[in-house]
């Protein structure tokens, strides 16, 4: 299992670089093929040993995804049939992310392993991301397949400051839990590659999740809170004071992004009320509201949904789904907030801490639904879970 597992950790790398598209507009991964394999693996070993383990939250994820099932058939009305299936496709990934969560739950794989997989891989990101930072600085000759035209920015094999962002959010906190249980200070090391990396997304989405994250962290577990301030006060002040490659599109004060996405917001909420029961329809949203010219760009990265997960989920599946949705992200809070009383309070405050950060990111952009973002909040939460039912969280 453990090999499936790390073919499965490398395949994340590649990032979505090597994203193959056989429909337009549906983009299948290479770590898609590295996740089935390990869901054939985990499926053999469930029968070999006859075991399975029902995951805590098996409810409110069937319950989301039947409401969002729900919207795309009340909605069908509204596109076509070949929009249809590529709508519930989207679907099905949620889905098959999920079920990296009940992968971890059985506990084929310790816990350790997918603690260390996921911190090596934010250390890959950011190793990557500085290396495309010197070698390929800009995405603007990718503009003709719908990528922003990032310049001077780092994005790694994502090819997004904004999600690589808050991917090294995450992994900033998982090795700071790693530092800390295991006192081996070259850690400390990636710590610094990995804010390093952060600074040069010059995302101020995933800066405002980091510093929000890291003030938890600071009032609930770290001891030195006076070297810590110091530290985000430092970061503050790098953030505002450090040269910028790129101009003025790196200014920490840009408006133009900005008047967009309190367009987008604005937009978004004036369609909340023509459906706001059940939506239109789990990703229809560039079917049900195509561009300006009345066209349905399929090349386009940000057509399918909105510049906020909360509005993409009323959008979507109406106050319903959200409801829903907001049960699933409860259920994840509950069983961190466990663990602070089952001695690994360090654990549940670095889980607490990113879905804070997630949380806060999430406002800006749609993050809660990126592929790499679910994929690593699914093994969190599976962490988490085997760790209360006596799985040791990591050794060194």
């Amino acid at each position: 299992m453990k090999f499936f597992a790390l073919i499965f950790f490398s395949s994340l790398l590649f990032g979505t670089a090597f994203g193959l598209s056989p429909i337009p507009g549906v983009t299948i991964y290479v770590h898609d093929a590295a996740l089935f394999l390990l869901f054939l693996a985990s499926f053999g070993v469930c029968i070999w040993k006859k075991r399975w383990t029902k995951p805590k939250l098996f409810v409110p994820i069937v319950t989301f995804t039947a409401i969002g099932g729900a919207s795309l058939l009340l909605n069908a009305f509204r596109v076509t049939p070949a929009e249809f299936i590529q709508s519930s496709l989207y679907l099905l990934r949620w889905i098959f992310y999920a079920g990296i969560y009940v992968i971890c739950v059985q506990s084929f794989i310790p816990v350790s392993f997918w603690v260390w997989g996921l911190a090596v891989v934010g250390w890959g990101f950011a190793g990557l991301g500085l290396v495309q930072y010197q070698l390929y600085p800009s995405l603007r000759n990718l503009s003709y397949l719908g990528w922003d035209p990032h310049y001077f920015r780092l994005f790694s094999t994502l090819l997004d400051p904004n999600f690589v962002g808050i991917l090294f959010v995450f992994s900033f906190f998982i090795t700071i839990y790693l530092w800390k249980t295991t006192k081996k200070n070259w850690i400390i090391f990636f710590l610094i590659l990995l804010g390093v990396s952060l600074y040069l997304t010059y995302s101020r989405s995933s800066y405002v999740a980091f510093l929000v994250g890291s003030g938890f962290l600071l009032v609930r577990s770290l001891h030195r809170k006076v070297e810590g301030v110091i530290a985000l006060i430092v970061f503050i002040v790098l953030i505002i004071f450090l040269p910028k490659p790129g101009g003025d599109t790196l200014r920490i004060d840009r408006m133009i992004s900005t008047v967009a996405r309190i367009e987008n917001w604005q937009e978004s909420i004036k369609r909340i009320g023509e459906s706001p029961l059940i939506g239109f329809g789990f990703n229809t949203l560039r079917f049900v509201f195509p561009s300006d010219n009345g066209r349905v760009d399929l090349n386009s990265k940000a057509a399918a949904g909105v510049d906020n997960s909360v509005l993409f989920i009323f959008l979507t599946t109406g106050i319903i789904g959200c409801i829903a949705y907001c049960w699933l992200l409860y259920g994840q809070w509950k069983q961190a907030q466990r663990l602070l009383r089952k001695k690994h309070a360090l654990l549940g405050n670095i889980v607490l801490a990113s879905l804070l950060a997630i949380l806060v990111h999430s406002m800006f952009i749609n993050s809660l639904f990126y592929p790499w973002v679910m994929i690593w909040m699914w093994i969190m939460t599976g962490v988490v879970e085997s760790t209360l039912r006596g799985s040791p969280p990591s050794r060194g």
